[in-house]
């Protein structure tokens, strides 16, 4: 068999001319199976052994063909490039969905129960320790649920403030009712 570039001699089961290194295009056999339909001959060229040259058969020639021949087959490389089309290109980022984040829904309900003033102190301040860690896990990048948790700490904020005004409020009421019974 010689080789279809510079006519040197080349194994049958060469892959590239170890001349030239030019891929040698393998001849396919013609079977007649008319008088044979119960055997199958696989007649198609060994895949595993396209990627099988070696620079030694570059070196010898003083040309570098390892960019020319895995531009010519495509596909992905040992490092996780792309060959394609004649160009070198990184593969397509693979999408991960993020990850939902329960720490941020329960600070923005707590945020909304202290608003509403159902054990106003209480929830706010576990709508904002969830908060905290919410936002902590959103910033590894693998959660979800900045605005609920964003939310919840604005909510939560101005429950534990009107919580604050409620006791305030109660300790001087009751101020003033123990002043009034003391002036009576």
């Amino acid at each position: 068999m010689h080789c279809d570039n510079c006519g040197s001699e080349v194994d049958e089961k060469d892959v590239y001319c170890g001349n030239c290194g030019h891929r040698i295009e393998k001849q396919t056999e013609v079977i007649d199976h008319t008088h044979d339909t119960d055997e199958f001959i696989d007649v198609t060229p060994d895949r595993s052994e396209e990627d099988v040259f070696t620079s030694a058969n570059a070196s010898a020639n003083g040309t570098d063909n390892t960019s020319a021949s895995s531009n010519q087959s495509g596909g992905y490389n040992q490092n996780g490039t792309y060959n394609g089309a004649g160009r070198t290109t990184t593969p397509p980022p693979v999408y991960k969905p993020k990850l939902a984040n329960s720490s941020a829904t329960v600070s923005l309900v707590c945020g909304i129960l202290s608003l509403l003033g159902v054990f106003t102190l209480i929830t706010a301040i576990i709508g904002l320790t969830s908060s905290k860690k919410a936002m902590q896990l959103i910033s590894t990048g693998e959660y979800d649920g900045e605005s609920f948790a964003k939310a919840g700490k604005i909510c939560s904020t101005i429950g534990l403030i009107f919580g604050i005004l409620q006791i305030i409020w109660f300790v001087l009421y009751i101020g003033l009712m123990v002043v009034a019974i003391l002036a009576e």
